[in-house]
């Protein structure tokens, strides 16, 4: 399973909606449930996930899955 099918699963999971709901470009105002308290649970969620810690100023670039994916690899 590649890393964004990982957070795909995760998405998935805290929102309680199907994955073929969620494509890179889903994000807050995309999915049903997505507000600011569900970003930061899918932030942590993530930071979990991959055993790494995103930069407080990098919360605000994760505009969509695919921008928290390409943020994510950076890291990794």
């Amino acid at each position: 399973m590649d890393n964004f099918q990982r957070i795909k699963r995760t998405v998935s999971q805290l929102l309680a909606i199907d994955e073929s709901e969620i494509s890179e470009l889903s994000g807050p105002g995309d999915l049903k449930g997505w507000d600011s308290a569900n970003h930061l649970k899918i932030i942590m969620a993530i930071e979990s996930e991959f055993n790494v810690e995103f930069d407080p100023d990098e919360f605000t670039q994760m505009v969509n899955l695919g921008v928290i994916a390409a943020i994510l690899e950076s890291k990794i």
